[in-house]
Parts: C-alpha cells; sequence; structure tokens
C-alpha cells in the first residue's frame, strides 16, 4: 500500500533565489496555509518570499498560482549536505489561491498532516 502511495508523489523542486533548484523530499509539505521545504541556505526568519506554484499539468492549459509568505522558522536538519527546513507561512495570499494550493498538495499527497485530517 505504502509504495502505491509513493509511485503517486510527483517530484518537487524548489528555487530560492539564484540558488541551484534543491529536489524535495518525501517530507515536504504544503497546505492552504503555507509551506514546509527544504532549502540549502539558511533563510532569516521573516523574510518575505515570493513564489509561482503550477497547479496545471496539463501543458496546454497551464495554470500558476502566485504565493507571498513569510518565512516563521527556519532550522538545520541533520543531513550531510547541510540542508536547511523552513517554514512559510502565506500573507497577502488570496483564499481562492490558497485553496488551489490545498487541492494541489492533496492531488501529489503533499498537504501537511494538520490539514490532512480536515
Amino acid at each position: 500500500m505504502d509504495q502505491e502511495n509513493n509511485q503517486a508523489l510527483k517530484d518537487v523542486v524548489v528555487f530560492t533565489g539564484d540558488d541551484p533548484g534543491a529536489l524535495q523530499p518525501q517530507t515536504f509539505q504544503m497546505c492552504g496555509l503555507g509551506v514546509q521545504f527544504y532549502s540549502d541556505r539558511l533563510i532569516p526568519e521573516f523574510e518575505i518570499m515570493e513564489f509561482d506554484l503550477k497547479v496545471n499539468d496539463d501543458p496546454d492549459n497551464p495554470e500558476n498560482v502566485h504565493c507571498t509568505g513569510a518565512v516563521v522558522r527556519c532550522q538545520e536538519v541533520n543531513d550531510k549536505a547541510g540542508k536547511y527546513r523552513a517554514w512559510l507561512k502565506f500573507i497577502d495570499t488570496p483564499d481562492v489561491a490558497c485553496g488551489q494550493v490545498a487541492c494541489v498538495a492533496r492531488k501529489g499527497k503533499h498537504l501537511c498532516t494538520f490539514c490532512e485530517n480536515y
């Protein structure tokens, strides 16, 4: 069963600034409240970040959602590569966009554990 669930997971790559993209591990999470992602660099708390999220894989009808968030936490993880896990809380992101993010997260099996129960 776990193997079937893992096959549905899509690779997620996060780009921060000019850094090369960081392939996210299976513990990557997102929901309508924000995103938990991994970065190769320490991101200062309260830094405002903007990003675009592809919400439609259809090449004939691509669609992106633009989100803004504030880093509320960033800490080094126990990883030889020296990665950091960052928690980003959405701010000034329309409810419609947050709903689209939640749908993509549920579909991609990246929904945070809090939202899985609702």
